[in-house]
């Protein structure tokens, strides 16, 4: 697989963060329910910072899946700019949701938390397998150059 395909496919893991995050995720709430009813208890905190930065991060992911499909040329950083960003907050919000006082643990996680982790990981795997890829050169033709002339 080429590089490009590689990259479309590591976006393509972000777009399965997003939809998991409409999923319900604990409680039968999704992200934005969980980030709302975390807020009401005492403003905005950890959690709901998190939550809403897996959504914000997975939303730049998705967006940058249209000009690798359509063949522009983007900057490999910004792939890691989003997947580190989804990964950080996912991290932030497993910790807060474990941590006793808010209402919801990891033992309550349901299809939305899972649908989240394994686009996390696509995207991962994706990326990193893309970005130990070296860009292909164009292969020049002697003998077409030689028949040129």
């Amino acid at each position: 697989m080429d590089k490009i395909t590689l990259r479309i496919i590591g976006r393509i893991g972000m777009l399965i963060v997003f939809i998991g995050f409409f999923m319900p995720i604990s409680c039968n709430l999704n992200g934005f329910q969980i980030a709302e009813y975390s807020t009401s208890m005492g403003g905005m905190n950890p959690l709901s910072i998190g939550l809403y930065g897996i959504f914000i991060f997975s939303c730049i992911g998705t967006i940058l899946l249209l000009p690798l499909v359509m063949k522009k040329k983007i900057s490999m950083g910004w792939d890691w700019f989003t997947l580190l960003g989804v990964i950080i907050s996912a991290v932030v919000v497993f910790i807060r949701m474990d941590g006793g006082n808010t209402g919801f643990g990891t033992n309550m996680f349901q299809s939305g938390a899972y649908v989240i982790l394994a686009g996390m990981i696509v995207s991962l795997l994706f990326t990193l397998i893309s970005s130990s890829k070296r860009d292909e050169e164009p292969v020049i033709d002697k003998q077409k150059e030689n028949r040129d002339e």
